[in-house]
């Protein structure tokens, strides 16, 4: 043996002069070629992968351009134009006749506005020093009541925040508002239009300066009113795609 070393082991012949590390050193390149031959198998798999992924989002706008076009009346496409448009604008679907209409507007649908004549100076200040009830109803035909319970020292913007948060009640909105300088009140306004739609202070109130007496309407609940070709109409909505088929009026 040639030579031999302790720990690291080296051979490098034994005895007939075979150059052992060539030969493994060989044997390793050969297996290196074989990695390298499935690295570049893995890239072009990779590649392939990316393009049926591109494919594939290429495939799926696709069909969702074609899922706009999977109807007659999607290919149908008609227009409606409005002699006015400060009175009132339309839009045709496919469902729409070939014709002209003559439309008439009385009035806008609204929903009802009522302002507080209390006025306080400061709306982090205290309104009461000792515990109410502001208590208002929502409705003409089936009215919903609010019976809200105001601790003591409860300030103008506490009982506004009160009046939104109490459970159930999505359909008016309180708010304060500054009339002019150091002149803050309570405004309440109904988030539905229509006649239907009114904000009532109920009887039960019972916090000073809040009751019925105490607020002013100013702008009532109200619902559409038009007329087309001489049909008087009511809508409590301002878009109205009912009164005449494939149209909606706004």
């Amino acid at each position: 043996m040639s030579e031999l070393l302790s720990g690291n082991i080296t051979f490098a012949g034994l005895g007939s002069g075979t150059d052992f590390n060539q030969i493994v050193e060989g044997l390793l390149k050969v297996e290196q070629r074989r990695i390298i031959q499935l690295e570049n198998q893995k890239s072009i798999y990779e590649e392939k992968i990316t393009e049926f992924q591109n494919l594939n989002t290429k495939l799926l706008s696709l069909k969702t351009s074609m899922e706009g076009m999977d109807s007659i009346g999607e290919f149908l496409v008609k227009n409606a134009v409005s002699s006015s448009d400060t009175v009132a604008t339309a839009t045709a679907d496919s469902d729409a006749s070939e014709g002209s209409y003559t439309l008439t507007v009385s009035q806008l649908a609204k929903g009802e506005v009522e302002l507080g004549n209390t006025s306080v100076s400061d709306p982090n200040s205290s309104l009461t020093a000792s515990a109410a009830v502001f208590s208002f109803s929502y409705g003409t035909a089936s009215p919903t009541q609010f019976d809200i319970d105001v601790p003591a020292d409860t300030t103008l913007t506490t009982l506004a925040a009160l009046i939104n948060k109490a459970p159930g009640n999505n359909s008016v909105r309180a708010e304060v508002l500054q009339v002019a300088g150091g002149d803050y009140r309570l405004k309440l306004s109904g988030l539905d239009l229509g006649q239907d739609n009114t904000i009532s202070i109920a009887a039960a109130t019972t916090l000073t300066g809040f009751t019925a007496a105490d607020f002013t309407q100013k702008q009532g609940a109200q619902s559409a009113l038009f007329n087309i070709d001489g049909i008087d109409r009511s809508r409590d909505t301002n878009s109205v795609d009912n009164a005449v088929a494939g149209l909606t009026l706004t």
